[in-house]
């Protein structure tokens, strides 16, 4: 049976992705819709360093 290409869903690590996603959402549901621009990510990446 061949398989396609790219199956997130037979691939293990995206379901691991999608728990910690889940998980980050619960705890902060402001991020579900932020902007995914660099200044973003640098943003969310210096308040993790802080924590």
């Amino acid at each position: 049976m061949p398989w396609p290409p790219y199956s997130p869903d037979l691939n293990p690590i995206e379901n691991l992705w999608a728990l910690l996603k889940q998980e980050i959402y619960k705890l902060h549901p402001e991020l579900e819709h932020a902007s995914d621009t660099v200044a973003t990510k640098r943003a969310l990446i210096e308040a993790a360093k802080e924590a």
